[in-house]
């Protein structure tokens, strides 16, 4: 990000790497200025959705997990991650259509399992 931050990639990397060293409220700032500079990018949308659902807003990352699976419908983690948060706001069989779409991508059930064990972590 020092070396160029006008790179969204950049950030999407930053966002991934607070995420994983349990930095969420970081994380979600990255995302959130990775998603600035390519609205388009799918990529950004599923990890600002991650970065809300470990912070235990699975409401709001439903629409950012919709725009990223509107902006690339191949993209398994977008399906994955939007199941996770229809899951958590008690919209179970909607989740398991959206889950079952994700599969058919590649996301398998362990996948499943962690973004829902994820996202339980932060509500």
């Amino acid at each position: 990000v020092e070396l160029d931050p006008g790179s969204a990639r950049a950030h999407v990397g930053l966002g991934d790497a607070l995420l994983r060293t349990d930095s969420p409220e970081e994380a979600l700032a990255a995302f959130r200025r990775a998603v600035e500079l390519d609205p388009g990018s799918a990529r950004a949308h599923v990890g600002l959705g991650d970065a809300l659902l470990k912070l235990g807003n699975p409401e709001e990352s439903i629409d950012v997990f919709h725009m990223a699976v509107d902006l690339d419908p191949r993209n398994a983690g977008a399906h994955t991650g939007l199941a996770a948060a229809l899951y958590m706001m008690g919209r179970v069989e909607e989740a398991q259509m959206v889950r079952s779409r994700a599969v058919e991508l590649g996301h398998d059930g362990a996948e499943w399992k962690n973004y829902v064990e994820f996202g339980e972590h932060g509500v």
